[in-house]
C-alpha cells in the first residue's frame, strides 16, 4: 500500500499467479475492528461478557470457545479472536504477522497492512508483524478500550474517549487531535479517521485524494479509513464514501440500508439489511466478487481476499489465497 493509488503497481500485482479461492468453515467470526459508534472495544460473544445480537443468549451455553468471535483482514494475513479469547493469525507471516501474543483475555483486534493490534482486557496493547516505523509498538497505557491497525501507523482510544496513536508520523496522521469526545477511531494509510459522540466524523492526516475530508452533515454510526479513501455508515444504513476513486472504491454499489461495513486497500464490502454481501472497487484476485446468499451477519475485506460471517457460525472466504490467508484454522 502507497500514499497515492499507482495503477501501474496493481497491474503488475493483478499479473501475479491468481489463486482464488471460496471456503466455508464452521468457524465463526465477527467483523474488524473498524470504528464504530460506542464500540467498547469488546468481541462480541467473549468471555468478558460482550454479546452477539444474533447470538441469542439461549445459543450462549453450547458455543463452542475455540470458534472464532472476532476476524480481522490485513493485506495478505488474516487473525481472529477465539470465544475462549485466544489469537489466532494465518496467512503471509514474512514480517512475523502470523506470530500471535500467548495466553487468553484478548477481547478486540484489527490487522493492518502487515501488522495487527490486538486489546487485552485489562486495558493494555500488543502488536506484533511489521515495526520498521514504529506501527507495532505501542504505548503501555493500560486504560484503552478500542485499537485499529492501519498501513504504517496505529491509533487507539482510551476510556475517557481521548485518542493515541503511534509509528509513522506522515502528514500528522499519527497526531490525533485533541480532546475526550471520541466514540471510535480508524486508521488507514497515512490518514485517520474517528467518530464524535454527535456523530460526526473527523479525519487528519494525507489529504491529497480528499480522505481527510469527510462528508460534512449526517449522523454516522462507523467509519472505516482505507489506503486513499475511507467510507461511513449513517443512522439509516446509507453507505457514505470519500477519497481516491480510481478504482470504484468510493462508489457504493450495496442497493439496501447496509448494517456494517469494511474498506481494505482498494475495494470495499458491506452487510445488507437483509444478510446480503455487496463489494464494490478493485477486484484483486476476485476479492470484491461477493457470494451469493442473504445469511449473513458481518463482513472484512482485506488486500486481495474478503471473509463474510454466516448467521450459523460458518465464514465464507473469498479472492487470492496464495499465503492461505483466506483459509481459515478449523
Amino acid at each position: 500500500m502507497s500514499r497515492t493509488i499507482t495503477l501501474l503497481l496493481l497491474s503488475v500485482l493483478s499479473a501475479m499467479p491468481f489463486v482464488a479461492t471460496a471456503c466455508t468453515t464452521r468457524e465463526g467470526a465477527e467483523g474488524p475492528a473498524d470504528a464504530y459508534q460506542g464500540n467498547d472495544g469488546k468481541a462480541d460473544g467473549l468471555e468478558d461478557g460482550g454479546t452477539d445480537a444474533t447470538e441469542a443468549s439461549s445459543d450462549a451455553a453450547v458455543i463452542d470457545p475455540t470458534q472464532f468471535a472476532k476476524l480481522s483482514l490485513g493485506s495478505m494475513h488474516s487473525c481472529g479472536i477465539r470465544h475462549n479469547g485466544m489469537l489466532v493469525c494465518w496467512g503471509r507471516a514474512t514480517e512475523g504477522q502470523t506470530t500471535v501474543p500467548t495466553g487468553d483475555g484478548w477481547v478486540d483486534l484489527d490487522a493492518g497492512t502487515y501488522h495487527t493490534c490486538a486489546l487485552h482486557s485489562n486495558g493494555t496493547i500488543a502488536c506484533w508483524g511489521e515495526d520498521a516505523l514504529g506501527q507495532a509498538s505501542p504505548p503501555s497505557d493500560s486504560d484503552f478500550v478500542s485499537v485499529s491497525a492501519g498501513e504504517s501507523h496505529s491509533c487507539a482510544r482510551k476510556a475517557d474517549g481521548s485518542l493515541k496513536c503511534w509509528g509513522e508520523n506522515f502528514a500528522g496522521a499519527s497526531t490525533p487531535p485533541g480532546g475526550t469526545g471520541f466514540t471510535a477511531v480508524s486508521a488507514g494509510a497515512d490518514f485517520t479517521c474517528a467518530l464524535k459522540s454527535n456523530g460526526s466524523i473527523e479525519c487528519w492526516g494525507d489529504n491529497s485524494d480528499g480522505q481527510s475530508t469527510p462528508p460534512a452533515s449526517g449522523k454516522f454510526v462507523q467509519v472505516t479509513a482505507g489506503m486513499v479513501h475511507a467510507c461511513a455508515l449513517r443512522e439509516d444504513g446509507t453507505v457514505l464514501c470519500w477519497g481516491n476513486d480510481e478504482l470504484g472504491q468510493s462508489t457504493p454499489t450495496i442497493t439496501v440500508p447496509a448494517t456494517s461495513i469494511s474498506t481494505s486497500e482498494s475495494h470495499v464490502c458491506a452487510i445488507g439489511d437483509d444478510g446480503s454481501v455487496a463489494c464494490w472497487g478493485f477486484n484483486w484476485f476476485g476479492g470484491a466478487t461477493a457470494p451469493a446468499g442473504t445469511d449473513f451477519k458481518n463482513v472484512s475485506a482485506g488486500g486481495g481476499h474478503s471473509c463474510a460471517l454466516h448467521t450459523d457460525g460458518d465464514i465464507s472466504c473469498w479472492g487470492n489465497n496464495l499465503r492461505g490467508e483466506a483459509t481459515p484454522p478449523q
